[in-house]
């Protein structure tokens, strides 16, 4: 039995865990926890496994039956509370709706308890910390993607509790290598967290791609209403192969995704049918929706070729191709006509399909040049023109409002009815609030990711840049869809035997919004910054003078309004040695903050790792025998100044002894010397048992004699130091 009894500092730490544990819960988004009735149950609940495993272990067995039979009719009596109050927790975790916070302090006393018999069976029982570090890291890790903000006092318990455990319960080589490698991994984070942030994501891009290539999904054309709530990696694949005899003088956009509704970070497609319905019931047409569809199809490429006044001459032909060979979506311009389709047959398949369509400046349609022989053809389109807009006005203008609070207060704060400054002012805000990167990281899953991108994050790529336009359109009555598909530039295509060909690539792939205008249908607006971080969106009817002074009029404004506050400037400070010196102490931050928290982490847990190294070097130490008992006594009594010779004589040494410590028999002390000779001279097995408990009892009996004799400082280098008793 070992003498040496469990050190409390312990039971003191293993407590601070478990309470970091239960403020970084706490972080939950929606709830509230009575705080103090889940703290002052896991005291009782620890403190009651700690003396039962310790000091009572012959009654653990019952006790955990007692406490297993408790909390299963604890579950089963509050079996309802407990499912509403899981319920709303998944709900609030999962969902992006605004709910009323709600009280879970039930559930979190029954996850607590749990959670604190696992962490101290992992501790104490199984002696393996790396259960309770890697159930914490994991904890750190996911929070940021479920919303749950790590807060100080959860991050401040956890780490030292973590790093307790871990000096209390490891070898001192291991330990010193822990203490490097903790802060190495510490100086590294401190200043070169964006390098580190960089590695991650080569790590992350490398996986993802090779699963692409794995699967053969790399070289596959898509285009859906997903928004990615992670980062956006390339393969750099060529996915489609677009052949034209004119080379495109703007961005030619293909669409293969419009978006209409829009929920949690997802946009349903909108295929035009209940559009055309409508235009339908409207126009009086028997046949529905297939019939306007196919007079819809090429409307706006028939109204120009008509009524432009320059015939199809500025018409262009584009060949579409699909690398793949998979022809599930279909990518069309803006302003086309559907000539001819992928063929799928038993016997063979004809690969590509065609479009004729006619850029933005060739677009010039006027009513005012309709031929009689166009006359009543023309008056349809007018009338279906007039019946789609009548219904896009009631579909493509739903916002939903109560998911994205803070969107819909900022369009609301700014009142506008004009379609250029509306743009501007979006286009503002994209640019002031966010910047483009293709690695944001991750987004919580309970947060809408148009809110989280535009007032948390700042950060996004095209999709989230498309998706806040969008909506913001709606917001201000603009009739607006999220697109998807790919962007091919002129520079993208090369003459090749008398065709421009364009190999296009993933890195292609692109989201925009497109907006409904009268006389050009569903046109596409750049959304996204360029290179130099400006946006500058192109469409009919754009005046770009006055659009330039709206733009700065909205620039100058939102450094006032809208714009996060600025850390302040630092005052200057005339005549200063730093100013003049020039030193910036903003690059030292990271420095001082990581120098203050070892310092403040090693002011606490160096008195509990100096009395953890003392109480396992003394529980080792007293499983040695007697003879070293014996000889660190006899180290006690020279540290401690008393005047003894050890001349191997029993009576001489014994008499020496019982002179400063007249409470213990001499004959005791002779005995214990005897004891001690034996042990060293005699043959092994010589001392029996019992003699081996007298001579230790007694040593540590004088040891604690010895300590009490000293002066304040001697005795904190005889327990401490020396490691004496």
């Amino acid at each position: 039995m070992k003498i040496w009894k469990k050190n409390y500092q312990e039971m003191i730490l293993f407590l601070c865990g478990n309470y970091g544990l239960l403020c970084f819960l706490k972080g939950l988004p929606g709830i509230i926890v009575w705080e103090s009735v889940v703290c002052l149950w896991i005291v009782l609940f620890v403190g009651g496994l700690w003396y039962l495993y310790f000091y009572n272990r012959r009654r653990i067995g019952a006790a955990a039956g007692i406490a297993g039979v408790g909390i299963f009719a604890v579950i089963l009596v509050g079996r309802n509370v407990l499912r509403d109050q899981a319920g709303y927790v998944w709900h609030a975790l999962m969902e992006v709706e605004a709910v009323e916070r709600q009280n879970v302090t039930f559930l979190f006393l029954l996850v607590m308890t749990l959670a604190a018999t696992l962490l101290f069976l992992s501790e104490f029982v199984w002696k393996n910390h790396g259960i309770a570090c890697l159930l914490m890291t994991v904890l750190l890790i996911v929070g940021p993607v479920l919303g749950v903000a790590s807060n100080n006092r959860a991050v401040f318990f956890l780490i030292l509790f973590q790093m307790s455990f871990l000096i209390c319960g490891m070898r001192k080589t291991v330990g010193i290598l822990t203490v490097a490698c903790f802060a190495l991994v510490f100086l590294l984070v401190s200043f070169q967290q964006e390098n580190l942030y960089h590695a991650a994501y080569r790590a992350e891009h490398f996986v993802h791609n090779t699963f692409l290539y794995l699967t053969g999904r790399a070289s596959d054309a898509a285009a859906d209403g997903h928004i990615n709530r992670g980062n956006d990696y390339k393969t750099g694949t060529v996915q489609l192969e677009i052949e034209t005899y004119v080379l495109p003088a703007e961005p030619l956009y293909l669409n293969g995704f419009s978006g209409n509704q829009y929920n949690a970070g997802e946009w349903s497609r909108d295929d035009d049918a209940g559009l055309f319905n409508q235009v339908a019931q409207a126009l009086g047409i028997r046949q529905g929706r297939n019939t306007i569809s196919t007079l819809y199809g090429g409307m706006y490429y028939t109204l120009n070729s008509f009524l432009s006044g320059d015939g199809i001459r500025n018409s262009r032909n584009v060949t579409i191709k699909h690398v793949s060979g998979k022809y599930r979506n279909y990518f069309k311009p803006y302003g086309g006509q559907w000539l001819s389709g992928t063929v799928y047959s038993t016997y063979y398949t004809y690969s590509g399909y065609d479009y004729r369509y006619y850029e933005q400046g060739d677009m010039k349609i006027d009513w005012n040049r309709v031929s009689k022989a166009f006359e009543y053809q023309a008056q349809w389109y007018a009338n279906m023109q007039d019946a789609y807009m009548e219904a896009v006005y009631k579909e493509c203008l739903d916002v939903p409002r109560e998911k994205l609070p803070n969107l819909t207060k900022l369009c609301e704060a700014y009142p506008l009815d004009d379609f250029d400054e509306i743009t501007a002012f979006i286009t503002t805000t994209l640019a002031s609030r966010a910047s483009y990167t293709q690695t944001p990281g991750n987004a919580p899953l309970n947060k809408d990711i148009v809110e989280y991108f535009l007032f948390e994050s700042g950060k996004g790529y095209c999709q989230h840049f498309a998706s806040t336009a969008t909506l913001m359109y709606r917001l201000y009555g603009i009739p607006a869809r999220y697109a998807s598909g790919y962007i091919v530039n002129p520079s993208d295509f090369q003459l090749e035997k008398g065709l421009y060909r364009a190999h296009i690539t993933d890195e292609s792939a692109h989201a925009w919004v497109e907006v409904f205008i009268k006389d050009y249908g569903w046109i596409p607006i750049e959304v996204t910054p360029n290179a130099d971080g400006d946006i500058r969106p192109v469409y009919p009817g754009l005046d770009l003078t006055e659009w330039e002074h709206t733009l700065e009029k909205y620039r100058q404004d939102f450094d006032i309004t809208i714009t996060m506050p600025e850390k302040e400037e630092a005052q200057e400070n005339t005549g200063s040695v730093w100013e003049q010196n020039d030193i910036s102490w903003e690059e030292y931050e990271p420095f001082w903050w990581m120098s203050e928290a070892v310092l403040f982490y090693t002011a606490i847990l160096l008195p509990f790792f100096i009395s953890s190294r003392r109480l396992r070097y003394l529980e080792r130490f007293y499983e040695k025998d007697c003879s070293e008992h014996f000889s660190r006594l006899m180290q006690m009594l020279r540290y401690a100044g008393y005047a003894v010779d050890y001349d191997r004589t029993e009576k001489g040494l014994a008499e020496q002894i019982a002179n400063y410590f007249p409470t213990i028999k001499v004959e005791d002390i002779a005995y214990m010397t005897r004891i001690a000779e034996k042990a060293v001279y005699g043959r092994p097995g010589a001392v029996s048992k019992m003699e081996e408990a007298f001579a230790k009892e007694l040593c540590r009996e004088l040891a604690m004699q010895i300590y009490n004799g000293l002066k304040w400082y001697q005795k904190w280098i005889f327990k401490y130091g020396k490691l004496f008793c």
